[in-house]
């Protein structure tokens, strides 16, 4: 028989509001744009997208080659906040994670619905 709802195992309500980060962070503007770019991120320390907006958008991973980009995005809800790592054992200094916001959703041309080029620089 499942234990009654206490405060320990109460199913929470999802934070519809961005928290204060006290990561770095980059605040995703209104068209999708983020507020910095390059950003730098140390190895193993952790980076936070901030969506200051009222639309859900996608954060798209590309490879070193910035060639193909993973067949998972990240999901950044409207005023929400999404924490990423640096990769504390497989790193080279200077390494640069490219990434995309795009629209989800969205019926136009994929080039309209997409902010590219971005990148993080690891080290």
């Amino acid at each position: 028989m499942p234990d009654k709802p206490t405060k320990k195992n109460a199913r929470r309500k999802p934070n519809t509001k961005a928290k204060v980060s006290r990561n770095p962070s980059i605040s995703i503007l209104k068209g999708g744009i983020p507020d910095w770019d390059p950003a730098d991120l140390k190895f193993g320390d952790t980076l936070d997208f901030v969506n200051e907006t009222d639309t859900d958008f996608l954060i798209e991973f590309w490879t070193k080659q910035n060639d193909k980009h993973a067949p998972i995005c990240l999901l950044l809800s409207a005023g929400s906040t999404v924490t990423i790592m640096a990769d504390p054992f497989d790193h080279v200094s200077g390494d640069k994670a490219k990434y995309s916001i795009i629209r989800p959703y969205q019926k136009a041309r994929r080039s309209r619905r997409r902010s590219g080029g971005h990148s993080i620089i690891i080290g």
